[in-house]
């Protein structure tokens, strides 16, 4: 809250990815991917595109034994008739994501360990 009695939300402004222009709301393809039988939690993050600007990865938490892939997913969000906006051009298996003090996704950290990885 400000001097002027104001309160300022901050720190989830990385929940839309800009891919060449459009803004994209992770947590609507999270909401669309979780749904996949062979995931168990699903973070959505923008990486960097030289030619897009940002690209949407969803980073999959599997179930046991599964390893959903790019093709998995996007055959699905297919099937279901999902606009092609919001359909991830990356997909990276995680087995656990790292969490916040408040136990939720850490998307930084998630963020971080992808670039990293490239």
């Amino acid at each position: 809250m400000d001097e002027k009695g104001y309160v300022r939300i901050t720190g989830r402004i990385k929940d839309v990815i800009i891919r060449g222009g459009v803004n994209i709301s992770a947590a609507a393809v999270e909401e669309l991917i979780i749904e996949h039988p062979d995931v168990v939690d699903v973070a959505v993050i923008g990486v960097p595109d030289r030619e897009w600007g940002e690209k949407v990865c969803a980073c999959v938490q599997p179930v046991a034994g599964k390893r959903p892939g790019l093709e998995d997913i996007v055959s699905f969000l297919k099937g279901k008739g999902v606009a092609g906006m919001l359909i991830p051009e990356r997909v990276e298996i995680m087995e656990r994501f790292p969490l916040t003090p408040a136990g939720k996704s850490d998307k930084k950290a998630i963020r971080k360990a992808i670039e990293e990885g490239d």
